[in-house]
């Protein structure tokens, strides 16, 4: 935590006389992951995180996901385990959501894989699909569609590509 201290004082009016009234001070957290560099990461085993973008900003840089320039933006970081299907979705937000994945490093200097804005014709919340490469970092965004923010409900669905045997092989001796 930081200490951080404010002044406030009064004009004076042509009489020299200082004006007075009241202060009212709002003061609002951004979210851990506001910045492209604090993205949280998706936790493994985990299919479904929640978060607020109310008090989130756009940064310097960043481009507009799924062609909207938004303005709430928060970020997460997924690596996949092996090559696979990933499935994103925002169901269950309570806003008109922007989805988009990305690959790269810097927020200023990102390769888009996917976005979205609007899963389908009778929804605002959205929803993408991609294919992901073995051990390849993906960078996940959420942002509200012309800055409009709320709760979110951010889904990931993983499925490896590996094949799955469901009968085992009788042995030959």
């Amino acid at each position: 935590g930081s200490t951080y201290q404010i002044a406030v004082a009064g004009a004076r009016d042509a009489s020299q006389n200082v004006a007075t009234g009241d202060v009212t001070l709002h003061l609002t957290e951004v979210p851990d992951n506001d910045y492209f560099a604090n993205a949280l990461l998706f936790p493994p085993g985990v299919t479904t995180v929640y978060d607020d973008n109310s008090s989130a900003t756009l940064e310097a840089g960043e481009p507009p996901h799924a062609g909207n320039p938004g303005g709430k933006s928060v970020w997460w970081t997924w690596t996949a385990p092996s090559a696979g299907t990933v499935k994103l979705s925002t169901a269950n937000s309570s806003f008109d959501t922007l989805l988009a994945a990305y690959t790269g490093t810097a927020v200023n200097a990102l390769t888009a894989v996917a976005q979205n804005d609007n899963a389908n014709d009778a929804v605002t919340t959205s929803a993408l699909e991609f294919t992901a490469a073995a051990g390849q970092r993906y960078q996940i965004a959420v942002d509200g569609k012309t800055a409009v923010s709320g709760t979110i409900a951010l889904s990931l669905q993983f499925s490896s590509d590996f094949p799955v045997i469901k009968i085992q092989p009788t042995s030959q001796s």
